[in-house]
């Protein structure tokens, strides 16, 4: 595996601190050039020198793929796209959730997710701080805290991503022992009517699981698991796959309207332990 150069990382630790227009986080700018300054060994430095040696990491284990055809940073962004193989993660069996009625109906996607098949009563649907008694909404520092309640000691941890691998929307680094999943939720806090829209919203959070070939999978409701999006492609990478299903109209209230499911808001990534975790009471 060949190293990365400092020119390397010091081109993505500046280009994951520059937002959409272009300007510098206000902390890294030289005021006498305008440009970027250098991280110095001074305290006020320490978080940006800990960011830089993360990104470092990350760039290292993506010179050992085989990145796109190109030159300059950004063929580095997209290499392994496809990701190697994840020995700690569960295999993708789609018959042995969505064969057994049973199982089928008594799982959801938090279940899915954690690999927690059975043990859940008929017509059951596991919920985030059910195990651990902790209530929770459909926000994401609400269902984050329900959800490492449920995985106390060390079922279910966080998975922390750099400014890079946020910016450009890239899963964190393997943990041993642990497998990725995914959360995600609704903007919308309650099932609503949008009138700028003109469509009736569902509210809701879902979840995505990695398995050990790479791919994700995700098991909707008491639905069967599948590892396409809501465009029926391939989920490579959960959050730049389709999230929005629409339903079609239905009839309401105030006449005939389209029902939309949209998850449009990344929560993040956790990390859970080989085999998984049980969930649900």
């Amino acid at each position: 595996m060949s190293s990365v150069t400092p020119g390397e990382v010091n081109a993505a630790f500046y280009d994951a601190h520059t937002n959409s227009a272009g300007k510098l986080d206000p902390d890294l700018v030289d005021p006498g050039t305008g440009k970027f300054r250098l991280l110095t060994t001074l305290a006020h430095d320490a978080e940006y020198r800990k960011e830089w040696a993360k990104i470092r990491d990350h760039l290292q284990t993506l010179k050992g793929c085989s990145p796109p055809k190109g030159g300059g940073a950004k063929p580095i962004v997209g290499a392994c796209a496809k990701a190697a193989p994840k020995p700690d993660a569960p295999a993708y069996d789609a018959d042995a959730w969505n064969k057994d009625a049973g199982v089928l109906n008594s799982t959801n996607c938090y279940a899915y997710a954690m690999n927690s098949r059975t043990g859940h009563p008929a017509g059951g649907k596991p919920q985030p701080g059910e195990k651990s008694s902790v209530g929770s909404t459909l926000s994401c520092p609400s269902l984050t805290a329900a959800v490492l309640a449920d995985g106390v000691p060390d079922d279910i941890v966080a998975a922390p991503r750099c400014a890079y691998q946020k910016k450009h929307k890239l899963p964190p680094p393997d943990k041993t022992g642990y497998y990725l999943v995914a959360l995600v939720t609704t903007s919308n806090g309650s099932t609503m009517y949008d009138p700028k829209s003109d469509t009736v919203r569902y509210a809701d959070y879902h979840w995505y699981r990695q398995d050990t070939d790479g791919a994700w999978s995700h098991k909707p409701g008491h639905d069967v698991a599948r590892r396409v999006d809501s465009s029926g492609r391939p989920v490579d990478n959960p959050e730049t796959a389709d999230r929005k299903t629409s339903y079609g109209k239905q009839p309401t209230k105030i006449g005939p309207k389209e029902f939309v499911m949209d998850y449009d808001v990344f929560c993040g990534y956790f990390y859970v332990k080989k085999g998984g975790a049980g969930v649900g009471k």
